[in-house]
């Protein structure tokens, strides 16, 4: 996760538009108007959340977590948001701990890969992202 910073910076030098998406009910639809402006701060980084969406990941996570806390992006500019399925060998419980400064949404059910990650980009929107990171556990 290191290289964050040179995919992002990479594509935020560029003159391609990528728009940002908004999910409403599961449902990716365009920016509204006053939103469509990247959100680029004085050098030039945008704001990037970063979904992982788990399931019974005690195994992955402490890989996964250092990696995380390794990356050299910015740390006000990136956003870690973990969507735990209903994982029933504490990973939610190991994420606060190990990870305080991610935001959890642990869920009471499993709700699958793909819904999972549309729920964590839903919930993603409220920080406002120019970009969506999807990082499999």
């Amino acid at each position: 996760m290191g290289s964050l910073r040179g995919v992002i910076r990479q594509k935020a030098d560029s003159d391609e538009a990528i728009p940002s998406l908004s999910v409403n009910n599961g449902i990716a639809t365009p920016p509204d108007q006053g939103r469509g402006a990247r959100n680029d701060n004085e050098y030039g980084y945008p704001r990037v959340a970063v979904l992982i969406v788990t399931h019974n990941a005690k195994s992955y996570l402490p890989d996964l977590i250092q990696s995380l806390k390794n990356t050299d992006y910015p740390p006000d500019r990136v956003f870690f948001i973990f969507l735990d399925n209903a994982s029933q060998d504490k990973t939610p419980e190991i994420i606060r701990q190990e990870f305080p400064q991610a935001h959890l949404v642990a869920l009471p059910e499993n709700t699958g890969f793909a819904k999972g990650n549309n729920l964590a980009a839903q919930y993603a929107q409220e920080f406002y992202p120019d970009y969506l990171v999807l990082l499999n556990q």
